[in-house]
């Protein structure tokens, strides 16, 4: 099994593999054949760096709950706002296993 370091070591050359890659203006393909990369190693790198640099900090996993604000001044529905900020409203009786069913799935 791979050390922290070699872990690190082998995201920073594919980082440095990326930008390259980026700045050649060639496919990921065409890419990886000129500089003797693995294609399929290329293209598992890419999404990962990609996701990982797209996910706000913010948005790390966290536990299975949300929290539940209550108002007194809305007597007619319920909304819910979840933490990755979607928020379901007009929730009431007649619908209450339908967001049963989302909130379960997610």
């Amino acid at each position: 099994m791979e050390t922290t370091t070699e872990q690190i070591n082998r995201r920073d050359f594919w980082q440095e593999q990326m930008g390259a890659w980026q700045q050649s203006g060639l496919s990921g393909a065409k890419f990886c054949k000129a500089n003797d990369l693995n294609y399929s190693q290329f293209v598992y790198w890419r999404q990962k760096i990609h996701k990982d640099e797209t996910k706000p900090a913010d948005q790390e996993k966290r536990g299975g709950f949300a929290q539940v604000l209550c108002r007194s001044d809305q007597t007619e529905s319920l909304s819910l706002s979840l933490p990755n900020g979607l928020v379901l409203r007009g929730i009431c009786s007649d619908n209450i296993a339908v967001v049963r069913e989302l909130l379960e799935s997610i």
